[in-house]
């Protein structure tokens, strides 16, 4: 049954690197699957499976005799594709570059579902999948209970996961016969599905599916040929063919919708509800999933039917103000948001709504301008009489008038299609005198107060009217086309646009060489494979969904936004969207930047979490070493430069490199020493005089970490200074608006000082900073409940089971906010519902009882 191909010994001193898989009815695909891999590899291990009597044969018992064999061979690494999956073009160079990593990562890949020979299908749970195909044979652990979708190998024991970013096409889906069969040989195999949470009816659920091509120049190779043929046995010959049950379909559906399959998850839930049609919750979040994929027509269908059915309920009026804002019909908003507001005056939660309906009109320069609210006290507005109307806003970030910032709006104002410009300035300056060229053409916001960027980012976003928003730093120009490139692509359908970066042209080598290196993965000529999506734009309808960019944070803001939106759009890469950047033209002040830059990154993912390491520099080896590999190659590539200039320039990417590396690893030992200060503090439990002391000390050390914020809070609160105590918290928030036991903190000191409608408010401001944080919004609707407002508390209650329908006790807290109105209908659905849930998670947790076997 095991075959053995060695196709070349590895050269002295590297690994060997053998494939190995499995082969039954799809025998057929193994030469084309060799051909794939073998320019990487030193051989494989094959498992012939034709010979097995069952339908289905133990995944586990071939698995280990694989493993056994390429033990014996003396492999250092596997990599596991299964017949009908092709890597990415190129693995002779990818291959080794992840190997040079070193031999504790597990490295996963992109698993692209082919369901035509050239489309890709891109949304919800096919969009985000990835799979563990690459492993030291070290870290091989195959567990003998999971005789379906086991892994090879598990990230403990040293070991870590890391995505390579390359891709792995599976051809197997690429026939709907094939998708059908698919579905219904899991289903039979696995009728109560232990072993796949979401179930398998996915598989040949068509509705809501996005397919796109095979990205440029990220294909495999030999080419795909459908064969029509089956790939799999019958079906029926495994046992019973079962749909997924209830609870199955709701944790398919929240899945979804978190993995930008929104339109999937509305489908699922319609589903449900069409077969519960009692349960108005599920029709309710169905059409929430559908406001979230933007199918506003969809929405406003369902949460008619539900008012008709209901009237007196308020979830539905809040959708239904969403739908018909998201159609452009906001001025029909008006009525339900004047329910709401007679129903629960002064909620901020309506007051963001009726923003949104009134904000083409809003007087922006009004004392109660909602941009108010989010600004330093001592910040002023002006606005030009000339400004136009556009369909994007641009926000130009400047901080104390920085030289660059005039070049800056001139460069929008230039542009083919000129946009709303929005100046944010803070920490000062004669910043009014420095545009007073462009004063009628711009609306300047300007205060004393320093602000973070991301504070200024909130800011312009809410001073400014266009469907969709940019950003501009104060000392970067936009190229012409930055305007009409990006509306191009937003009027096209994109909720975010990512932009390419370059430098001033004839600042010298060594400006060369700063921008390459902190800019490779976004110059217009970069590789797919490397790119990286900043210098977004978004739809104001996305931000409404991601709420506040971070206003605490000195960097990263746009990381902790960029990967709240991922779950609803992938950006479109606009290369022709180009911003320029100014970087340092002298080697001392290069060097100066980077170690400030390293300083800065260690306190941010995935850098913080090396701290505990006991040798930092050496994990740190491979990450820097692939950022300056990339910089090189993309110097490589620059016309123009004399021998000397790339020379000069690459001599300047290997020293700053130098400086970034000794940054980070200085920030990662002061991070270090503020860990050590906080477990101090925790040490001292009986004694919190002298713990906030330590506390307060670490996050001095270490100011961008919420977690020591919220701890100094928390210890400040019981020391009796509740004011500083509060401070501590709403820091903490201002660093991550989605930490809820911050937010939980900070709402029950507000409680206590200023009542529970307060408290509420407070509670529904935190939930809107960070909106898909469902346990901030189960906060305001238990604080809406204490304020002695169960319709309201109902409400909330319903907006945050949309973002936890697949876990138990969302369903149970709104099941007795349900009977707080007292409505013991629903209450009921949504008792029985957690306890299914919960049944099922209680049924997968390993040591359950062994499942049985597969096939047999």
């Amino acid at each position: 049954m095991i075959h053995r191909q060695i196709f070349r010994t590895p050269a002295p001193g590297k690994p060997m690197v053998l494939a190995a898989f499995s082969f039954r009815h799809d025998a057929h695909l193994v030469p084309d699957l060799i051909e794939n891999v073998r320019p990487g590899l030193h051989g494989c291990v094959m498992w012939d499976d034709r010979g097995a009597a069952d339908t289905l044969s133990d995944e586990t018992t071939r698995r280990q005799a694989l493993l056994t064999e390429a033990q014996a061979l003396g492999a250092d690494w596997l990599l596991t594709p299964d017949p009908d999956e092709r890597f990415e073009r190129g693995i002779e160079s990818w291959l080794p570059d992840l190997l040079e990593e070193g031999d504790r990562i597990l490295w996963s890949f992109q698993l692209h579902e082919l369901f035509s020979p050239t489309e890709i299908r891109t949304d919800g749970l096919w969009g985000r999948k990835t799979v563990l195909r690459l492993f030291p044979i070290g870290a091989a652990m195959i567990d003998p209970a999971r005789r379906l979708h086991g892994r090879w190998a598990v990230d403990d024991r040293g070991h870590v996961c890391r995505h390579s970013g390359i891709g792995l096409f599976h051809l197997r889906m690429a026939l709907p016969a094939r998708r059908q069969l698919r579905r219904d040989l899991y289903a039979a195999a696995d009728p109560e599905r232990k072993f796949q949470a979401i179930g398998y009816d996915y598989l040949s659920d068509e509705r809501g599916m996005v397919l796109e091509p095979i990205p440029p120049g990220r294909g495999f190779h030999p080419p795909f040929l459908e064969d029509h043929g089956l790939w799999s046995p019958p079906a029926g010959t495994t046992g019973e063919i079962r749909p997924d049950p209830y609870e199955v379909c709701l944790t398919r559906a929240a899945r979804s919708s978190r993995r930008r399959g929104q339109l999937s998850a509305h489908h699922v839930m319609d589903d449900l509800f069409r077969a519960s049609p009692q349960d108005n919750d599920l029709r309710l979040l169905s059409a929430r999933f559908a406001c979230d994929a933007q199918a506003f027509d969809r929405a406003l269908h369902l949460v008619d039917e539900a008012l008709a059915a209901r009237p007196d309920d308020l979830y539905p009026r809040i959708l239904r103000a969403r739908a018909l804002i998201g159609l452009g019909r906001s001025v029909d908003a008006g009525d339900d948001i004047g329910v709401l507001d007679a129903a629960v005056p002064g909620s901020p939660l309506v007051a963001a709504l009726a923003c949104r309906a009134n904000l083409a009109h809003a007087d922006l320069m009004a004392p109660d301008a909602a941009w108010r609210g989010i600004a330093p006290g001592d910040a002023t507005i002006r606005e030009g009489l000339a400004m136009v109307r556009s369909d994007l806003a641009t926000v130009v970030i400047g901080f104390r008038n920085q030289p660059g910032l005039p070049a800056a709006v001139q460069s929008l104002l230039d542009q083919d299609e000129v946009p709303e410009v929005v100046v944010v300035n803070s920490g000062g300056g004669r910043v009014a005198v420095a545009l007073a060229p462009f004063l009628d053409r711009i609306r300047l916001i300007t205060c004393e107060t320093p602000l973070q960027v991301g504070a200024a980012r909130n800011i312009g976003i809410a001073a400014s009217r266009a469907p969709f928003v940019a950003f501009l730093a104060g000392d970067c120009r936009a190229r012409p086309g930055w305007v009409t490139g990006r509306l191009a692509r937003h009027r096209a359908g994109a909720l975010a646009v990512s932009s390419a970066v370059v430098g001033e042209d004839g600042t010298g080598p060594v400006a060369l060489a700063a921008n390459r290196l902190h800019y490779s993965t976004r110059h217009p000529l970069t590789d797919g494979r490397h790119l990286v999506h900043y210098g977004l734009s978004y739809s104001r309808d996305l931000l409404d969904l991601c709420g506040a960019f971070p206003p605490g944070l000195a960097a990263t803001e746009d990381t902790v936004l960029n990967r709240r939106a991922a779950r609803f759009a992938v950006p479109a890469w606009a290369p022709d969207v180009v911003t320029v950047h100014r970087d340092a033209t002298t080697l001392i002040d290069l060097l100066r930047d980077e170690r400030r830059r390293g300083l800065r990154r260690s306190a941010h993912l995935p850098y913080r979490s090396l701290a505990a390491e006991a040798t930092p520099a050496l994990t740190l080896q491979p990450s820097l070493r692939r950022r300056l590999a990339l910089a090189e190659c993309r110097l490589a590539d620059e016309p123009g430069l004399s021998h000397a200039e790339r020379r000069c320039a690459a001599a300047t990417l290997w020293l700053a490199a130098q400086a970034d590396r000794h940054g980070l690893t200085e920030g990662l030992a002061q991070i270090r020493s503020a860990d050590a200060l906080l477990a101090e503090a925790a040490a001292l439990a009986d004694r919190p005089e002298a713990a906030l002391e330590k506390a307060e000390a670490a996050w001095a050390l270490d100011p961008e970490d919420q977690i020591k914020a919220r701890r100094v809070g928390e210890l400040r609160r019981d020391c009796g200074d509740k004011d500083g105590a509060m401070a501590a918290f709403r820091a903490a928030l201002s660093l991550d608006p989605a930490d809820s036991a911050a937010a939980r903190s900070l709402v029950e000191l507000v409680a206590l000082g200023d009542g529970a409608v307060a408290a509420l408010a407070e509670a529904e401001r935190r939930a809107l900073a960070a909106p898909l944080t469902h346990q901030l919004w189960a906060l305001a609707a238990e604080r809406a409940g204490a304020a002695g407002l169960s319709r309201w508390a109902v409400a909330l209650g319903q907006i945050a089971l949309g973002g936890a329908a697949d876990q138990a006790g969302a369903h149970a807290r709104l099941s007795a906010l349900h009977l707080s109105v007292p409505d013991p209908l629903p209450a009921t659905f949504r008792r029985l519902a957690a306890a299914r849930l919960a049944a099922a998670a209680e049924a997968r947790r390993p040591g359950h009882r062994p499942p049985e076997p597969i096939g047999t």
